[in-house]
């Protein structure tokens, strides 16, 4: 039985108990690519439910998301999207097994950080209250890793599934935290672990990010072990790790940002000199492939070296901009070379060889 086989009879049947949302199954059916089937099921596990999801306290989402939202949705971001709208207003509704193994399911296929990101645009979606309210209920639900575990037991997983998948649904409430923070956006920062555990408590998602904008600013610095701190005082072991999780990760992008334009200004540099990349490593005494390695990012000299590349790119460009003769040297092979006169590239080879040795 293929994927449009196994779909026919529960859109038959939700169609006969819900004929507005026809428009709505019509076009999982016209679209039925075993590569969406994981997106397509979820939505069609939500809308199976309307009657009991149109009960509940988000009524008026999921009405506004089945009349307003989903029709207005347009390929190909009408599929995971949906998607994801569906399961996490569910996941607010109910929060059934079912909605859990279909968030684990959906994350697996998509990824967590796109699901948080798609997560992270409910309010703004559904004109949600200043706060994020929506994202602030959703993370709650999903955070709550001893439940989910159970429930996924209940949704036929085995014990050691479970607990994938509640590490799955933990790590999705830890992205949906971390989306669209702001590095040095400004709040007032947190003095103890009272003030924490009441943000915790009774604050939001907006409230939360600005404290993580300030580690995303500085991940070396001093106000990510100060929310540690707080943590442990206040006894909060999952708070602990989603602060461990965030320094890291905001020191890996910071790390890369810091890589990147290092090698965009090398690059910069190069240009700028009015040699060729070639020449220029041999400028500075190093091998080409050594400064290609630099220009694009694969390795990040010593500060030494970065300071030898600016002086190198200034003194050529000056000399260039002297009419010297260094811009004779660049002008053609049989020009006479520069009074900056590289060494032999055998030479560089063999210091290459030895620092290697040593």
């Amino acid at each position: 039985m293929d994927h449009r086989e196994r779909f026919a009879d529960r859109i038959g049947d939700i169609r006969a108990r819900h004929p507005q949302l026809d428009s709505h199954l019509a076009a999982v059916w016209g679209d039925l690519n075993p590569r969406n089937e994981v997106y397509h099921g979820t939505l069609l596990n939500c809308l199976a439910r309307t009657d009991d999801i149109a009960q509940s306290e988000v009524a008026d989402i999921w009405s506004m998301f089945t009349h307003q939202v989903l029709p207005t949705m347009t390929v190909p971001d009408r599929v995971i999207r949906s998607a994801v709208y569906a399961n996490s207003i569910a996941l607010l509704a109910a929060g059934a097994p079912q909605d859990f193994a279909d968030f684990v399911d959906v994350v697996e296929q998509a990824g967590a950080l796109r699901v948080a990101s798609i997560q992270s645009r409910l309010d703004q979606a559904f004109g949600s209250q200043p706060g994020l309210p929506l994202a602030t209920a959703l993370t709650r639900t999903m955070a709550r890793w001893n439940r989910v575990e159970s429930l996924l037991i209940d949704a036929g997983r085995s014990p050691r599934g479970a607990l994938r998948g509640a590490q799955t649904v933990y790590q999705g409430a830890h992205f949906l935290l971390m989306a669209d923070v702001t590095p040095g956006q400004s709040a007032p920062l947190l003095h103890s672990a009272d003030e924490l555990r009441f943000l915790i408590d009774h604050g939001n998602v907006d409230l939360w990010r600005r404290q993580l904008s300030a580690v995303a600013a500085g991940p070396w610095g001093p106000h990510g072990e100060r929310l540690l701190k707080f943590a442990e005082e206040a006894d909060l072991p999952a708070v602990k790790l989603s602060v461990e999780q965030a320094i890291r990760y905001y020191k890996k992008t910071s790390e890369k940002a810091e890589k990147d334009a290092v090698a965009r200004e090398i690059h910069e540099l190069i240009r700028a000199s009015g040699v060729t990349q070639r020449d220029f490593a041999r400028y500075i005494g190093t091998s080409a492939s050594r400064l290609s390695t630099y220009a694009t990012g694969v390795v990040t000299p010593s500060a030494a070296m970065m300071l030898r590349i600016r002086r190198t790119a200034q003194a050529l460009g000056d000399a260039d901009n002297l009419g010297g003769e260094a811009t004779a040297g660049r002008r053609g092979r049989n020009a006479p070379a520069p009074k900056f006169d590289p060494p032999p590239q055998s030479l560089l080879d063999d210091l290459d060889d030895d620092a290697a040795a040593k």
